[in-house]
């Protein structure tokens, strides 16, 4: 890509943020493997970084690689468990996306709007209504009924 290499000529590819920026950039464009060149091309990684790949698998489908990523990352912070239930609820894995959020509630990350409202996209995707009742009943019982993002998925 042209940005890619402008950045490179211009020797802006060390900083941090601009790398994660080409990330980012590679996994909108559905380009992982640019994605993963720039992250192993890097010399420092912060949990945007990462992130940020697991972003770029998840989008493109590339799940058994975002898996690899997210259980790599030195701590999986609540944006990476948030990507990985998105990215799975998109593509309409709602059983792993379950899996996950158990995984998240053990985990010292608790789930937040956006968690739960990647849940209820996958819920509604399923044709196993148990799934909804079931995010319906967390919801009530942990609180998160006002929240907005998670009041426009019921």
């Amino acid at each position: 890509m042209k940005v890619h290499a402008l950045i490179v000529v211009l020797g802006y590819q060390s900083f941090v943020p601009v790398s994660n920026s080409l990330i980012d950039m590679y996994g909108k464009c559905l380009n992982p493997s640019g994605a993963r060149k720039v992250f192993d091309e890097m010399n420092g990684r912060n949990e945007v970084t990462w992130c940020s790949l697991i972003y770029a698998y998840t989008k493109s489908g590339q799940f058994a690689s975002a898996h690899e990523v997210f259980h790599n990352m030195p701590k999986r912070v609540e944006i990476a468990w948030n990507t990985m239930i998105a990215g799975y609820a998109h593509h309409g894995e709602v059983e792993v996306c379950f899996e996950l959020f158990r995984e998240m509630q053990e985990s010292p990350y608790q789930p937040d709007q956006w968690t739960l409202s990647s849940l209820m996209n996958a819920c509604a995707e399923s044709l196993e209504t148990i799934y909804g009742c079931l995010m319906h009943g967390f919801i009530i019982k942990s609180g998160w009924e006002s929240a907005a993002e998670i009041r426009t998925q019921f």
